[in-house]
């Protein structure tokens, strides 16, 4: 189940209805919480009330809520990223599987809302030869970062660059 805390507050408040979730992430104004549970992709109000459905998400692997209103998401375990409007609906290819890449996973996207960082593995299960990739989503280019590397995730350093992590 998720919870919410307020920094002024001592005390964590449970969000009922988020039994069974996993992964959570927030929109980019913090109102809204997304997380995957019960084979779907749901959201709530970070202030509490009834999660609504998005759309079927079989097996997830993480999300992240654009600036566009848009999420990038791993929706069944066994593929590319799709990108799913946060008032709910139809998910759309995000990315594309290249040759010898089973799945994508974890997606960030990047500053600007123009490339997606995510995972990229042959392997459901072993990722130790797995890539850290960006992808533009306008041309659906993808760059490998980093081989042997999973989970990464963006750090701005307030300087117009970041980190890779």
């Amino acid at each position: 189940m998720l919870a919410t805390r307020m920094l002024d507050e001592t005390k964590p408040a449970a969000l009922p209805g988020t039994e069974n979730a996993r992964d959570p992430f927030f929109s980019p104004d913090g109102k809204w919480i997304g997380f995957f549970a019960d084979g779907k992709i749901k959201k709530i109000s970070a202030q509490g009330g009834a999660p609504i459905v998005l759309c079927e998400a079989r097996d997830a692997r993480g999300g992240n809520w654009g600036e566009d209103g848009n999420i990038i998401a791993e929706l069944d375990a066994t593929g590319a990223l799709s990108r799913v409007p946060a008032e709910g609906g139809t998910p759309q290819p995000a990315t594309k599987l290249q040759a010898g890449v089973g799945i994508h996973r974890w997606p960030q996207l990047l500053p600007g809302n123009e490339s997606v960082l995510f995972t990229a593995s042959a392997s459901m299960i072993a990722f130790e030869d797995a890539s850290i990739a960006a992808a533009s989503l306008k041309t659906g280019q993808v760059k490998v970062l980093v081989h042997g590397g999973y989970f990464g995730r963006y750090l701005p350093t307030g300087n117009a660059t970041g980190h890779l992590v």
